[in-house]
């Protein structure tokens, strides 16, 4: 979503309400295993400081998700607080890590994604006991006890290892 920011740049007026819900460019695949089935909104404003603008306020979105654990889909809400300096793109450096605008126009879009990607958890789980699966047969161990040996497993790559003797000191 682009946003016009002229009346700001203008100098009319010190800010902008802004009340945004949609689908934000860049989200419509899966990213690092997360779905957004729904849309995102923000609420915030954008505020002139001196020479740069500033964005805050705050986003919320749905996702969809796999338990690193048991693989049970996991449906979420995250909320995230955003406060961002825009630059005029003419006066950064290439190179300079930072968001900026052209013209009278800022993208929203690339800020928003930028937001939700950098604050995606890593892995999520179902909950903090989950049991995940069981490593020989896959049953979903949070459903019940499985009926494999009760032996520890070996990961077969690391069997030939049973046939060392740790113990000797030769």
């Amino acid at each position: 979503m682009k946003i016009d920011i002229s009346e700001i740049l203008n100098r009319e007026t010190t800010h902008i309400d802004i009340n945004f819900e949609g689908n934000v460019e860049g989200l419509e695949n899966p990213i690092n295993g997360y779905f957004f089935p729904e849309n995102v909104s923000f609420r915030g404003a954008l505020i002139r400081v001196k020479n740069l603008l500033n964005l805050s306020g705050k986003i919320n979105f749905q996702f969809d998700t796999n338990c690193y654990r048991c693989l049970q889909n996991i449906h979420g809400d995250m909320t995230i607080d955003v406060n961002e300096n825009v630059y005029n793109a003419a006066t950064v450096k290439p190179g300079d890590d930072v968001f900026t605008y052209e013209g009278n126009y800022l993208d929203l879009d690339v800020i928003l994604k930028n937001y939700i990607i950098l604050n995606l958890p890593m892995k999520e789980v179902c909950s903090p006991e989950c049991k995940g699966l069981c490593p020989k047969c896959g049953k979903n161990l949070n459903k019940g006890k499985c009926d494999c040996d009760d032996d520890m497993y070996i990961n077969p790559q690391m069997e030939v290892l049973k046939q060392l003797n740790l113990n000797d000191n030769e």
